[in-house]
């Protein structure tokens, strides 16, 4: 433990057990949290009780994934539901929610996808297929989010989902050609036109002034405009209206994306399930996103 935790725990109020696993993690030291509940398991073990043990296992798989060890975090929700059978549909689901906050959406979805196979239940099944259509929405698979909300029983979200598909952006191929044959023109049909005008005008310039400096045989501003300013600028305008038209399409991506929510489409609720074995406060203000360097300090901003 280092002297942040220990600072941390010292300003509590003297308490152990569930009121300090809580307010550890409350206070975003998920490491010093996951290693409260190994403690907390320990001793429940020599005095079994399963029901104790789950709740103790399934915060252990939170702070774990909080604290970006996704694979113990999984070992942790997979013991949780060896414990008690039936948080097994919760803690599955979590641990999506925490592979979302690490942007692992394809394996988010894979562990959804192995749940559907012991899911039978018809609403059950339809809220597993509402949380993979996001999922796939997130990699941008339009066709398959579409089937899933369909399956889902939400076709009028699968249709604007397909409606999503038909809009046109900007192809990154068409850009580059652009800007080989006419540098800047690329940028301005990606959506940049002030830096497109710029590569215009300083490739044409230094192409006019390459060509006058190698009419009066000044061969050495020839070759510096030639390689400092007119290849340099050639070249950058063809990356650039690749890139810039990546962005423009993503950009265009989102902002549909977002005109969904106004039919109901909104991340899930990945931790809804376990709130009730773990209590709202002990997930009170919980980010799914792990923080950049994984220790015990509180993340920030």
């Amino acid at each position: 433990m280092n002297i942040c935790t220990f600072l941390l725990c010292t300003s509590l109020p003297v308490s152990t057990g569930p009121a300090l696993l809580d307010s550890l993690f409350q206070h975003g030291y998920y490491r010093a949290a996951a290693e409260e509940c190994r403690r907390g398991l320990y001793e429940t073990l020599r005095h079994p009780d399963s029901s104790a043990a789950a709740c103790l296992a399934l915060k252990l798989g939170l702070s774990l994934g909080a604290d970006g060890d996704l694979s113990s975090a999984a070992a942790a929700l997979r013991q949780t539901a060896d414990l008690n059978p039936d948080l097994a549909h919760d803690a599955g689901v979590a641990m999506a929610g925490l592979r979302v906050g690490d942007r692992q959406y394809a394996k988010a979805r894979l562990g959804l996808s192995d749940m559907m196979v012991f899911v039978h239940e018809s609403t059950a099944r339809q809220s597993l297929q509402a949380k993979m259509a996001w999922l796939s929405l997130q990699e941008h698979d339009l066709a398959g989010a579409a089937g899933e909300f369909d399956r889902a029983g939400r076709p009028g979200l699968a249709a604007k989902v397909r409606e999503l598909g038909r809009v046109r952006g900007r192809s990154p191929t068409l850009a580059m050609l652009m800007s080989s044959l006419l540098p800047g023109t690329g940028e301005i049909y990606a959506g940049r036109p002030a830096t497109g005008l710029l590569s215009l005008l300083v490739t044409g310039g230094s192409a006019a002034g390459v060509y006058w400096a190698t009419r009066s045989d000044d061969w050495v501003s020839a070759s510096v405009l030639l390689s400092v300013l007119f290849l340099r600028f050639y070249n950058g305008s063809r990356m650039n209206a690749a890139a810039f038209a990546d962005e423009f399409n993503q950009r265009l991506f989102e902002r549909r994306v977002n005109e969904l929510e106004d039919a109901g489409f909104v991340e899930p609720d990945w931790f809804e399930g376990v709130r009730a074995f773990v209590g709202p406060d002990f997930v009170a203000g919980f980010r799914t996103r792990p923080p950049a360097e994984s220790g015990t300090s509180p993340e920030t901003e």
